[in-house]
Parts: C-alpha cells; sequence; structure tokens
C-alpha cells in the first residue's frame, strides 16, 4: 500500500475510533426534557448524564422534589435512555427544615 492509501487509512481508523468514543461517552448532548408538567418530567439522556440532578433542578421550579419512576432505553442502536419522575410536594417536616 502506497504512503497516501497508509495515511488514509489511518485517518479513518482515527474518525471511527472518535465515533465510537463519542457514542459512549453521550457526546449528543447532556439531558433533554422530551415531556412534562408540573407532576412529571421525561428526560432523554445518555448514560453519563446526572439525570437526578437535572430532574430535581426541574421539579425545583414548581417547589417539588423529584421522585425516581424507572428509565429505559431509548432504541436498540442508541446509548440514549428516557427517565420518567413524578414531581412531588415535599413532606411538612421537610418544608419546615425538619424541625
Amino acid at each position: 500500500m502506497s504512503a497516501e492509501g497508509q495515511i488514509s487509512m489511518r485517518l479513518a481508523r482515527l474518525k471511527m475510533s472518535i465515533l465510537v468514543v463519542c457514542t459512549l461517552a453521550a457526546c449528543g448532548g447532556g439531558p433533554e426534557v422530551i415531556g412534562g408538567s408540573e407532576d412529571t418530567v421525561s428526560i432523554k439522556a445518555g448514560p453519563l448524564a446526572n439525570v437526578r440532578g437535572f430532574a430535581e433542578r426541574y421539579c425545583q421550579g414548581y417547589d417539588k422534589r423529584a421522585v425516581a419512576m424507572g428509565n429505559r432505553p431509548l432504541g436498540p442502536s442508541t446509548t440514549k435512555r428516557l427517565y420518567a419522575y413524578n414531581c412531588v410536594s415535599p413532606s411538612p417536616s421537610a418544608r419546615q427544615g425538619n424541625r
């Protein structure tokens, strides 16, 4: 193989490696709300995202706390998952600072 062919092959391997690493590391961006109300929120995110903190911040906008309902893959060829949370009112003792 010529020198140009070898360089071309190395570049192709490098691009493929970057694509694989990005896919596994969820380079497609952070968590994203795909549906929500004051009672529930559905979040699309990769495996390394801080979904719990994201859901907590969403529910805090309604003076509520987030309670996880579960998650599932968005498809067989993706690392993204769908996470579901309920936004529930905090208990009276939590609102009063646990007095």
